[in-house]
């Protein structure tokens, strides 16, 4: 087959978002936003261990899906459907590549705060093996998930810290509720996959209706905690901080608002993950 540069592009983009790079590397973008705000020069091995930390919890839960689900909805379950042997070999090989990697460049208040994220994360993947199809109301993913997230993110910088700004906790909560929007909003419009895949999220328990109701009140939420989190900011960076997260989830707002433009060529999920990205343009400032 000769060489084609549009094929060579759909095969890098198609890996870029099937094997969640996308948000990994949002990731490691949100955590440069806020080791800026915090003045903190961050050594190069932790937005490394970041991202291929993201990357494996979400292979793990993307793996776990693929084999349990029978209708293929979406590239990504083919994906990891397809290729499930080649993945759980990539799979062992980052978490003792992780693990090997820890042990030779962490710090030790570094590999501390790095074993109870692993062991918050494993309790997470566990949970969503064993709970199945129950109803259990304690455990929800896309809460789960966003603290995990959230504290990943800011956590990371805050433990090279001796006292962490008080308004500064503000917009880490602030940066929470974005990741629970973004979160919601994919299960709002991935409903009917999820149904037929029997995934869990809080549409399938919950509901459409309800999850719309609660995206509503998160967007509100947001909107408001950004608005007083600019009134706090106490320097002309915090106040772009809090500018940039007003612009990630009034960008998710409108994702939901317009259902018909977002649910086309699911912009809805690559837009909502690309605005994770918008953070590292603090570093201009």
């Amino acid at each position: 087959m000769p060489f084609s540069p549009v094929r060579l592009y759909q095969i890098i983009r198609n890996a870029y978002f099937d094997l969640s790079i996308d948000v990994a590397v949002g990731a490691v973008c949100c955590q440069l936003m806020v080791a800026h705000l915090e003045k903190i020069t961050l050594p190069i091995h932790l937005p490394i261990s970041l991202f291929f930390t993201v990357l494996l919890i979400y292979w793990v839960d993307h793996w776990q899906d693929a084999r349990k689900i029978k209708n293929i909805i979406t590239s990504r379950h083919s994906f990891f459907l397809e290729y499930q042997k080649q993945m759980k070999f990539f799979i062992i090989s980052l978490f003792f590549g992780l693990v090997l990697f820890s042990l030779i460049f962490l710090s030790w208040s570094e590999l501390v705060f790095g074993t109870i994220l692993a062991c918050s994360s494993g309790l997470y993947l566990i949970l969503v093996k064993i709970s199945g199809e129950k109803k259990w109301i304690f455990f929800q993913k896309e809460v789960c998930i966003a603290l995990i997230f959230t504290v990943a993110i800011w956590g990371s910088v805050w433990q090279k810290m001796q006292l962490i700004p008080i308004k500064h906790v503000l917009q880490a909560v602030i940066f929470a509720l974005i990741a629970f929007q973004n979160l919601l909003l994919f299960g709002y419009y991935e409903f009917e996959g999820d149904v037929m895949q029997r995934q869990r999220s809080i549409a399938t328990m919950f509901g459409k209706d309800f999850t719309k109701k609660i995206l509503h009140i998160v967007c509100i939420l947001a909107l408001f905690f950004c608005v007083l989190g600019w009134g706090y900011s106490e320097s002309k960076l915090s106040m772009i901080v809090v500018v940039i997260e007003m612009i990630m989830s009034l960008i998710l707002t409108l994702l939901f608002y317009n259902s018909a433009w977002s649910l086309k060529k699911n912009r809805y999920r690559y837009i909502g993950d690309a605005v994770f990205l918008i953070p590292v343009f603090v570093l201009i400032f």
